[in-house]
């Protein structure tokens, strides 16, 4: 039920009814007081009309000022979060286009091995193949000494 608290703002009482507790009421008037008070100590050509409502102005650029500060709190958090799960997404996907890439990596390095592997072996079959057709040469160009030889000896 509200409460009715009567508050004391620049020489005239007011009768106030607000769901908050009498302090919470009587801080915001002697707050509201002591603003209309300094700027008519400020300036002097102020009537009190001018400066209740040059406080109201100030005390509503306050409060924009505050929303303005709490909408931005409110909204850090939720575009941080939204950002950290686009960059978390981003990368996953780039661990998993790497771990596809290391399998690709290993697959060619394995391909790689067996084809060194097999030119190794065909290179040492090629060379027994070269030595098998020198040593036949040399035999066959021993042969072919021997022949002749053994005809020039039948021939004399």
């Amino acid at each position: 039920m509200p409460e009715r608290v009567t508050v004391h703002i620049n020489g005239r009482d007011f009768n106030i009814r607000s769901e908050y507790d009498e302090k919470y009421v009587s801080d915001i008037a002697y707050y509201v007081n002591k603003l209309i008070k300094d700027l008519l100590a400020n300036n002097p050509r102020l009537d009190s009309l001018m400066a209740t409502t040059l406080a109201t102005v100030n005390v509503t650029d306050e409060l924009f000022k505050a929303q303005k500060k709490l909408s931005e709190y409110e909204n850090t958090p939720i575009n941080k979060s939204a950002e950290y799960m686009d960059l978390n997404e981003a990368y996953q996907e780039a661990l998993k286009k790497i771990e596809k890439l290391q399998e690709e990596l290993n697959n060619k390095a394995d391909e790689l091995v067996k084809t060194k592997l097999n030119t190794e072996d065909l290179y040492q079959q090629l060379s027994r193949i070269k030595e098998g057709t020198s040593q036949d040469s040399d035999s066959k160009t021993i042969k072919n000494n021997n022949k002749k030889n053994n005809n020039n000896n039948n021939v004399k």
